[in-house]
């Protein structure tokens, strides 16, 4: 067996030769004799040394292969990057600031071996996380679970494993905006999950900022599923309900009637309530459009997902 692990590096100079050195004592913990493996470094336009650590790091380690991207494309991209070369039977994904403890790669490779094309890793305890943040997470597993038919398993990370077969068919999904995990998990391959609590990072601060998990959330929401869509056009059906039957109760009631309930409704009146709903079902329309029209704006642009800086990277397969 070949087991490759993906790893996405952004500024991690200061952590990744002690996080190697525990990597390669969980990985030698669970291979057998005839078992080889590779580490897949795939730095993602770090701006700190951490190419320079790597290069260090394969001078005395023989498995450790690297793809330096040309500038930051996000993590995303990276770990796609390493998905594309990863050559192995098993592939693990996995950060490589220590929060995701090597040690339980062995769980993942029982859960493989027992059937499970794809291995999940999820998150039980993450005590580091701020409150807002936490709710914000236990929010989009709720609302993503509802728009993609409960693919995306709540608390589920980015460590997972996949088989080569899973990876052959991930290789063939093209699209600019994407969220890996979700990818992954929607493809319908017989999954299994490892439950594990998240070490802190071994140092530095975490690369992923507010404004880039809104952005990721995002992106998974309007790629993921066309509901939005559905809600939207049932949204304005029931609102133009709304308005037409008010219309209609404040006509009769008024003019017809003679305003026997005492409602004293004036035009001006009647006609701020129509103004308000068109224009909360205009704008509220607008919006959702908006979002989709920006996501089919940079698939059809058709960028190559990313770019590598081959003079830097060890090993890399053109």
């Amino acid at each position: 067996m070949l087991l490759s692990v993906v790893l996405p590096v952004y500024n991690e100079a200061a952590v990744l030769e002690s996080f190697h050195t525990r990597l390669v004592g969980a990985v030698a913990a669970v291979a057998g004799p005839e078992d080889s493996w590779e580490a897949l470094y795939v730095d993602d336009g770090s701006s700190d040394q951490s190419v320079a650590v790597i290069h260090g790091l394969a001078q005395q380690d023989d498995h450790i292969r690297l793809v330096a991207l040309a500038r930051n494309f996000g993590k995303e991209i990276a770990t796609t990057a390493g998905i594309h070369q990863a050559a192995g039977d098993a592939i693990v994904m996995m950060d490589s600031d220590g929060q995701h403890p090597p040690e339980s790669i062995g769980e993942f490779l029982d859960a493989w071996r027992e059937g499970a094309q794809v291995v999940i890793g999820v998150r039980t305890d993450n005590q580091s996380a701020p409150l807002v943040k936490s709710m914000a997470s236990r929010a989009f597993y709720a609302i993503s679970r509802s728009l993609s038919q409960g693919h995306l398993l709540r608390n589920s990370t980015d460590y997972c494993l996949i088989d080569q077969e899973v990876a052959t068919a991930f290789r063939g999904y093209g699209q600019q905006s994407r969220m890996t995990r979700a990818i992954i998990q929607s493809m319908g391959y017989a999954q299994g999950r490892v439950e594990f609590a998240a070490d802190p990072r071994m140092a530095g601060q975490a690369s992923y900022s507010t404004r880039k998990l809104v952005s990721l959330a995002l992106d998974a929401l309007v790629t993921g599923s066309s509901k939005p869509l559905m809600w939207s056009a049932v949204l304005g059906g029931f609102l133009a309900l709304v308005g037409f039957l008010a219309g209609c109760a404040v006509l009769v009631e008024q003019l017809i009637l003679g305003d026997p309930l005492g409602w004293n409704f004036t035009g001006s009146a009647m006609l701020g309530i129509l103004v308000l709903f068109v224009t909360g079902l205009i704008l509220g329309s607008q919006g959702v459009i908006g979002l989709y029209l920006s996501a089919v704006y940079r698939e059809v642009l058709r960028k190559p997902l990313y770019l590598v800086n081959a003079a830097r990277s060890l090993g890399y397969r053109p």
